[in-house]
């Protein structure tokens, strides 16, 4: 990944310091953590690496502790935690350059239309949102009927099937498809609301 993957993506080489650090943050976030994905910034002069892991939510204190984060590991947390509630799938971001951060994210993934209400409310309730914004963004996603069910989203995927006879099988919908609070050295704190329109398809084998 940082010999050939990245370097043919990025149209430079990594320094040696960056892929040293790379390779050291997957194997300390190891025993709590598991790489997800890696990202770039390919239209802005941006050298970070961003790491991309998928985290439990009451681990992400220790597995920035594990990284090096000292003091900032707790309340960043402290702060997940409260705002992700009872969510499972929660995603750690951190950017690599010859040191990391400063910034960390952290995203909140809500399948289900009660889960992503519970999240606005309680975003809105600690001012990472306005209570109008909140109403406009629940309001804003359509789905049909058949992702109403007590799973929600979790049987259906964005990956476009490989079989083409399956392509008329996609259902069009609009979807809020995550929030990501951004936590800085100085304290501050950004949150972000993601959209997603397109088509779902069915997981094959799904229930």
């Amino acid at each position: 990944m940082t010999d050939i993957v990245l370097p043919l993506a990025l149209e430079r080489g990594l320094g040696n310091a960056q892929r040293r650090l790379i390779t050291s943050v997957v194997a300390a976030a190891a025993p709590v953590a598991r790489l997800r994905h890696i990202g770039v910034a390919l239209r802005r002069p941006d050298p970070a690496i961003r790491l991309v892991f998928g985290v439990p939510l009451h681990r992400i204190a220790e597995c920035l502790a594990l990284l090096g984060f000292g003091a900032r590991a707790k309340p960043i947390g402290a702060a997940a935690s409260i705002i992700g509630g009872d969510l499972t799938e929660i995603a750690l971001q951190i950017d690599v350059t010859e040191t990391l951060g400063p910034r960390i994210g952290v995203e909140f993934h809500a399948s289900k239309a009660e889960a992503w209400a519970g999240l606005l409310k309680r975003m809105t309730a600690y001012r990472l949102c306005s209570a109008e914004r909140a109403i406009a963004l629940a309001s804003w996603q359509r789905a049909p009927d058949e992702l109403q069910g007590p799973q929600g989203t979790a049987p259906y995927t964005s990956d476009i099937p490989d079989d083409a006879a399956r392509l008329s099988e996609g259902l069009p919908v609009r979807l809020l498809s995550h929030a990501k609070l951004s936590f800085q050295p100085d304290g501050s704190l950004e949150a972000k609301i993601y959209l997603y329109a397109g088509f779902l398809w069915r997981r094959p084998g799904a229930p």
